[in-house]
């Protein structure tokens, strides 16, 4: 009995020891299993984030740099942020800051609302040139694409003087034969020949001529543009200023709803807005911005159709006194429309147009001249070599160069009297909106408060802060 009692105090005690060593190897194969899947749901997120950065050499220059910028005065920026300071689509900034971080080793922060922030280095533009060469050669690169426009703007006006040297070289050598012809009495028999000397050009072209002297110059009167660009300017224009502007006019509405708390109405929206609004209850127009930054329409109690941007509103500014001094920007600062800007017909000064209209009426003269006097067979065989050969082999292309260096302003002159006429109109609708949005009538007064009633600005600051993690490769 003794011995079999103490067989069965053996058995359980082994019982015992084994039920403990299995339940600490699945305890312990548990804790592994959880780490192991908070590391790969880590490892996916980061997954996530690094396919939806991408590159920063992807990212448009301006687009990089306007963010960049934002983030060096900031510190901290939210995808809202980024939207208004670059003036681009909610999903572009939103990639495009991701990438900086991801290159420069920046932190993701998130809020209890679930609000995404990115914290960037003070360094951060140093740190993309180090890392990509790419970003090393872009300025290199835009200087060399700024520097060949020039030379190709210049290449086209001292084509207006090689095509007037060689018309009137060959005009000249023409003449000096046809003298030398009457004077051994063999007769013309080429026609009356015009003798100018292409030196006299410059004498007919200066306003100061019969005097002896050039005249004199003013600072007033000097222009960045040379004379040889002014030619190309005169001809094709200088491109349309508002291109240009088409990026500030974004950056300017962005901030503008980010100022007024992500909700605003269809006349705000109006004041940046470059297609034409013309009456009736139809607010297509502003689908564009709604597409950019994101936005929804909703409709208040008393049956205004407002637009939300939440994207917007959410900003990582931090400081009490910003703060408040963000809160009050709303009602301090009054809507003022963007304007667009008329297309000049060239940036050359008037006394540069007046010498390029004078030169370009020289060479088709001389052209002009010049191709009846080659006509006549009996010079095509005289002179068979020299500046009257190569005037001849020349003569389409002088005779083209001729025709465009009016035809094209021609044209131009009366198509931009067309689009200057709408951008007057378009102007004068918006700030006819803008007077409306500072003195407004009742109905649109109810409505502008209705907006500002539901305007929120989420301020995502450092004590809201619930998780950062590390971007970046190192």
């Amino acid at each position: 009995k003794q011995r079999i009692r103490a067989q069965e105090e053996e058995t359980s005690t082994g019982s015992d020891v084994a039920m403990d060593a299995t339940t600490w190897t699945m305890q312990a194969r548990a804790a592994r299993h959880a780490h192991r899947t908070k590391r790969s749901e880590k490892g996916r997120r980061n997954c996530r984030i690094h396919a939806m950065a991408g590159s920063s050499e992807s990212v448009p220059r301006n687009t990089r740099t306007a963010i960049l910028g934002a983030a060096k005065r900031r510190g901290a920026l939210t995808v809202g942020d980024a939207a208004a300071a670059a003036g681009v689509a909610v999903d572009d900034a939103r990639k495009a800051l991701l990438a900086i971080a991801e290159d420069v080793g920046g932190a993701l922060e998130v809020d209890q609302r679930g609000e995404m922030r990115v914290r960037l280095p003070q360094d951060a533009e140093a740190a993309l040139l180090k890392k990509s060469w790419k970003l090393k050669v872009e300025p290199v690169l835009q200087k060399s694409v700024q520097i060949s426009q020039v030379l190709v703007r210049m290449a086209f006006g001292a084509a207006l003087f090689a095509s007037i040297l060689v018309v009137y070289t060959a005009i000249a050598a023409l003449s000096a034969q046809d003298r030398d012809d009457r004077r051994q009495g063999r007769g013309g028999g080429r026609g009356m020949v015009m003798y100018m000397s292409p030196y006299d050009i410059w004498w007919y072209m200066n306003p100061g001529y019969g005097y002896g002297r050039r005249p004199e110059t003013t600072y007033e009167d000097r222009q960045e543009m040379g004379f040889l660009e002014s030619v190309f300017s005169f001809v094709f224009g200088d491109g349309d200023p508002n291109e240009k502007r088409e990026e500030a006019r974004w950056k300017a509405l962005g901030q503008y709803i980010m100022d007024r708390g992500g909700v605003v109405t269809a006349e705000e929206i109006s004041l940046f807005v470059q297609e034409d609004k013309k009456g009736g209850g139809d607010e297509g127009y502003v689908i564009p911005a709604l597409i950019r930054f994101q936005g929804e329409p909703t409709v208040d109690e008393q049956g205004n159709i407002l637009y939300v941007f939440p994207a917007l509103q959410s900003t990582a500014k931090v400081g009490q006194g910003i703060r408040d001094a963000f809160k009050k920007r709303p009602s301090a600062a009054q809507p003022r429309a963007f304007l667009e800007k008329k297309v000049p017909f060239t940036r050359a000064s008037n006394a540069q147009q007046v010498l390029v209209m004078l030169l370009g009426v020289a060479n088709a003269i001389g052209v002009a001249w010049l191709s009846r006097l080659l006509s006549n067979p009996y010079i095509a065989r005289e002179f068979g070599v020299g500046v009257v050969a190569l005037a001849g082999r020349l003569m389409p292309a002088l005779q083209m160069y001729a025709l465009t260096f009016f035809l094209f302003p021609a044209l131009r002159w009366f198509w931009l009297r067309r689009q200057n006429s709408k951008i007057e109109e378009r102007n004068a609708q918006k700030q006819e909106i803008e007077f409306r949005l500072r003195s407004p009538d009742p109905l649109l007064s109810d409505k502008l408060a209705s907006a500002r009633s539901m305007a929120k600005s989420n301020f995502f600051d450092d004590t809201s802060v619930i998780k950062e993690d590390a971007l970046g490769h190192g």
